[in-house]
């Protein structure tokens, strides 16, 4: 029930001092020269705060004061964590000489409108989270910007961010106000750093070599991005980019797992410099027919899986294969590998229009192939024609070729050191007949040195 105090000498005020005194409506702070943690946190009734020679504010100050209008500190050069937190009737704030920002110093002050902080170098996380009537923000200097800083800012259309130099985890996560963004010193962004930004159009980042897991996930409006300096992208960098149709990284050697996941109105991707590839990178890109890849030299374990726009790839230097590489690209009609020695398990599985390889309506392997994985070409329908085995294969597992009813196989090869699955070639015949040599019932899966017998001998066996 404290409603006044007068204490005209008091220079400091300690820590929770006047927490929570609801009906405390105002008090003499003209000589304060420090206010500790806490100290007038939730005093819901204050209205008007004048501290004229405080330098700084200890965390949660006035935190939850739903009712302060106005704060006079002219100078205030710090706040603390919390400091203003949830003060939902602050309209304004003098921090012309502010030189940083807590974490969650203003986060929801919903009364906000402008907020100018022209030396000010550092901004906490969550500093102005959910100031959703937030209109503009002016912070030149700004170098370094904490996580979520700006997020839920539904207004916010703009903010001079000239100097950053970094953007950190989620720092404009939410911010459905943002429309443009330049950022012409930024060398890295943060995971989330602009996800969910639903109406950001153009985003300029000539500097940024690297790029943080959802970087602009769901940003539907954001189309493309100037990332030419980029390096390598990190797993789940540009997951969920529904906006994304183009993407020119010259410079890009690595690309991480899940790395284009989901971005389902991607079309065009260039990617001159890349030499790996990892798991799922291009997953569920429905409307992405093809990539320039030409410099890849592996191919990572699902690294187009299900990668259903996929009609054609030529991966002229690709040497090794991982397992499920193009497993279930079921519109994958061409594949060009002549230097590829080892095809993984399961890596064109499923792949029901696949018609050519390393030839036009053929499947011709190459003198460099050296093992065929289990269940490689398992189900690939389209498959058809003359199928010659070189003799550099050393090993051909397990349904290599299972239910490939349209091949008809070639010269009898003789397999030198060569161990072959005898369910290698197993329903593969385009005869109502078995595999010659092919027992009934179950199969076996015991190696065998030649595996012409258990293939069709010709096209009228």
């Amino acid at each position: 029930n404290l409603t006044s105090v007068f204490m005209p000498l008091i220079t400091n005020v300690p820590n929770s001092a006047f927490q929570s005194c609801t009906r405390l409506t105002g008090i003499n702070m003209t000589l304060f020269t420090t206010v500790g943690t806490s100290s007038f946190s939730n005093c819901a009734s204050f209205k008007n705060v004048v501290l004229p020679i405080v330098t700084s504010l200890g965390a949660s100050a006035f935190s939850s004061c739903s009712q302060l209008i106005s704060v006079h500190m002219p100078l205030m050069t710090s706040v603390g964590n919390n400091a203003f937190q949830s003060c939902t009737s602050l309209t304004s704030m003098n921090m012309t000489l502010f030189t940083s920002v807590g974490s969650s110093s203003f986060s929801g002050c919903t009364a906000f409108t402008t907020v100018d902080l022209p030396i000010v170098t550092s901004l906490g996380s969550y500093a102005f989270s959910s100031c959703s009537n937030l209109v503009s923000v002016d912070v030149p200097l700004l170098t370094s910007i904490g996580s979520s800083a700006f997020q839920s800012c539904v207004n916010l259309s703009s903010v001079n961010l000239t100097h950053l130099t970094k953007v950190d985890t989620s720092a404009f996560s939410g911010w459905t106000g943002l429309t443009a963004m330049d950022l012409p010193l930024v060398t890295s962004l943060g995971s989330s750093a602009f996800s969910s930004c639903s109406n950001l159009v153009s985003v300029k980042l000539p500097l940024v070599t690297s790029v943080g897991e959802y970087a602009f996930k769901s940003c539907s409006s954001l189309t493309g991005v100037n990332l030419t300096q980029l390096t390598s992208v990190q797993y789940r960098a540009f997951d969920g980019w529904s906006g994304l149709t183009a993407i020119d990284l010259p410079n890009v050697t690595t690309l991480g797992s899940y790395a284009f996941s989901s971005c389902t109105n991607l079309v065009r991707v260039n990617l001159p410099s890349v030499t790996f590839i990892g798991s799922y990178s291009f997953r569920y890109c429905s409307s992405l027919t093809g990539v320039n890849l030409t410099q890849l030299t592996y191919v990572g374990s699902n690294a187009f899986y299900a990668w259903t726009g996929l009609t054609t790839m030529d991966l002229p230097l690709v040497t090794n294969m991982g397992s499920n590489a193009f497993t279930s690209c079921s519109n994958l009609v061409s594949v060009d590998l002549p230097l590829i020695s080892n095809i993984g398990s399961n890596a064109f599985q499923s792949c029901t229009s696949l018609t050519s390889f390393n030839a036009p309506g053929l499947i011709v392997f190459p003198a460099s192939l050296v093992h065929i994985g289990t269940s490689a070409f398992y189900q690939c329908t389209g498959l058809k024609g003359d199928l010659v085995i070189p003799m550099s294969v050393t090993r051909v597992d397990s349904y290599a070729f299972y239910q490939c009813k349209g091949l008809f196989f070639g010269p009898v090869v003789e397999f030198i050191n060569a161990t072959v699955s005898s369910t290698a070639f197993y329903q593969c015949c385009s005869s109502t007949a078995e595999p010659s040599g092919q027992p009934s019932g179950q199969p076996t899966d015991q190696p065998s040195s030649v595996p012409t017998a258990h293939v069709c001998q010709t096209k009228d066996d």
